[in-house]
């Protein structure tokens, strides 16, 4: 029984590793020169930031001079298919 810990670590591992490794992601390029990670995390912030705008309703305890800001999502997603990005299936 002294093995028994170590298999079931290594069991572990690997499943780890073959989940993450066949992991989906969840949107895709329709160019492939810009399905990346990081243009896809470029071109959301891009589209949050353009899409941002300020509530009219406030909280409370917020600062007056510095109202909070919204993203409205779906023309978020609009902006994100504009530039080519697609959920994947």
């Amino acid at each position: 029984m002294k093995h028994a810990a170590p298999l079931l670590v290594r069991v572990l591992l690997v499943a780890a590793l073959a989940d993450a490794g066949c992991a989906a992601r969840a949107w895709r390029n329709t160019d492939a020169s810009r399905n990346t990670l990081a243009a896809f995390n470029h071109d959301q912030y891009a589209c949050r930031e353009a899409s941002r705008y300020r509530s009219a309703q406030r909280r409370w305890g917020e600062d007056r001079l510095s109202p909070a800001t919204v993203v409205d999502e779906d023309a978020a997603a609009e902006c994100l298919a504009s530039k080519g990005w697609r959920r994947s299936p």
